[in-house]
């Protein structure tokens, strides 16, 4: 018995983390879910002169997070509450590699990487790449608190501890390493 009770204890100090793999599905609803709140649109200006991103798709592969996006606004001059100036759309692709702040997901090293023209491409720039690191994050520790901190059989568990320790995006699939101290009572 004294054996066993040791090799698990080892076990515990010398395992590997945890690994959660979210599918694309489940990233690009939660995209969606953290940018695309108003009517499936995320807009960079509002008003007569607006600009909106809508119809958003991920791809994770080469260790980013793409958001490929349709790009509608009507850009000018507003006059009496109305916007003078062309009405145009395009496809965009935005991507950032797939990183962690503490027990967060977060998108760092952001760029454009495909536009339909320099004027959508700064607009994109000025808008939304800047505002994009704090729009998209996914509060990983509140959600394995969440699940691991139930009562079963008796037993009360509390997460003491929760590290992201790498995060990666290939082949469609985002995954999230992490270790964890895990306390049942």
């Amino acid at each position: 018995m004294f054996w066993v009770l040791a090799s698990v204890l080892l076990m515990g100090r010398i395992a590997p983390a945890a690994e959660i793999v979210l599918e694309k599905s489940a990233v690009e609803t939660l995209v969606k879910a953290s940018l695309f709140q108003r009517q499936g649109r995320y807009y960079l200006q509002e008003g007569p002169c607006y600009a909106y991103l809508e119809s958003p798709t991920v791809e994770l592969r080469a260790g980013r997070v793409r958001i490929r996006s349709h790009l509608s606004a009507q850009m000018g001059l507003e006059v009496q509450g109305i916007c003078i100036g062309p009405a145009f759309g395009s496809w965009t692709v935005v991507s950032g590699q797939a990183g962690h702040d503490g027990g967060r997901l977060r998108l760092t090293g952001l760029r454009v990487d495909e536009v339909e023209g320099a004027p959508v491409s700064a607009l994109l720039e000025s808008g939304l790449l800047p505002r994009l690191p704090e729009l998209v994050k996914l509060d990983v520790a509140a959600a394995v608190r969440t699940m691991l901190m139930q009562t079963t059989g008796g037993l009360r568990s509390t997460l003491d501890r929760f590290e992201i320790i790498a995060v990666g995006a290939e082949n469609d699939k985002l995954t999230v390493r992490f270790d964890f101290v895990l306390r049942a009572q």
